[in-house]
């Protein structure tokens, strides 16, 4: 059975493991090229999916919707600038209260499985791209 009071902690660490599944996603999903419209359609159908079943699962309410996945994509583009090298100088936009941009982080985490998939031929794109 959900837990009918999720704590803070509770739905700090559920963030954290929403940001695996979408990178999982991301990095193993679909045929269309990184930065194209489909694909950035792709993934946001993708994140909204999990958020979606996140709340389900949670027994949040639906109003969450909106906080949770931007919290999401917040950790993300926080995740990709920590690990910007200088050959890797991300742009992505954020709004006057520091929340980034879907379509900015979607083509920053695009950028940077592109640029680890070339540096690690070895491996096909996307499978063990992001696994530093």
């Amino acid at each position: 059975m959900a837990n009918l009071n999720p704590s803070i902690e509770d739905i700090t660490h559920s963030i954290s493991d929403l940001v695996d599944q979408f990178l999982e996603v991301a990095r193993n999903g679909g045929n269309e090229p990184p930065g194209s419209e489909t694909r950035q359609a792709d993934l946001m159908y993708e994140l909204d999916s999990l958020v979606s079943d996140f709340l389900d699962e949670n027994q949040l309410d639906a109003n969450e919707f909106s906080s949770i996945e931007q919290q999401v994509l917040n950790s993300i583009a926080e995740d990709l600038i920590n690990e910007e090298t200088e050959t890797n100088a991300l742009e992505m936009d954020q709004d006057e209260l520091g929340n980034f941009d879907a379509g900015s982080v979607f083509s920053a985490l695009d950028m940077t499985l592109m640029e680890a998939s070339v540096e690690a031929p070895s491996s096909s794109f996307g499978v063990d791209a992001m696994d530093g």
